[in-house]
């Protein structure tokens, strides 16, 4: 294997997500070169190429967090629904101080549960935009 021919073994298998350790075993059985050239290989590889790995990589890493941001998006629209229809069923039911008691016993019995929705879903929402946002910034400076 010449030094092309591992160039771009290194980066396909990169962009495959396989680990470095894998593909530095694969090189020594391969390639016939010792572990610390093929480490310092990898490594080179990996930092030259960052652009190219990202670009092969960025079908599913879109996919993955489009999911995710979704999923987010209806986990908060959940929450948010779920809080607003307790509120409105209570403030039907009679007086306007039985309702907030009622309101307000809702509230301590389901602000945990509410609380966890709308933090994942918020972090979901976060962290899949700043993974796209990184994304595409590496791809625009390729």
């Amino acid at each position: 294997m010449d030094m092309d021919e591992q160039i771009s073994f290194i980066t396909e298998r990169l962009s495959k997500n396989v680990s470095p350790d894998d593909i530095i075993i694969e090189l020594c059985q391969q390639g016939g070169i010792s572990w610390p050239e093929a480490e310092m290989l990898v490594e080179q590889v990996q930092a030259e190429q960052q652009h190219e790995i990202a670009r092969r990589q960025y079908p599913l890493l879109a996919l993955l967090s489009l999911t995710t941001f979704l999923a987010g998006l209806v986990i908060v629209a959940y929450a948010v629904y779920d809080l607003l229809e307790h509120v409105d069923l209570y403030l039907q039911t009679g007086p306007v101080h039985l309702s907030v008691v009622l309101i307000l016993w809702y509230l301590i019995q389901s602000a945990p549960v509410l609380l966890l929705l709308l933090l994942s879903g918020a972090a979901m929402v976060i962290g899949s935009y700043r993974g796209v946002r990184r994304l595409i910034e590496m791809l625009r400076c390729a």
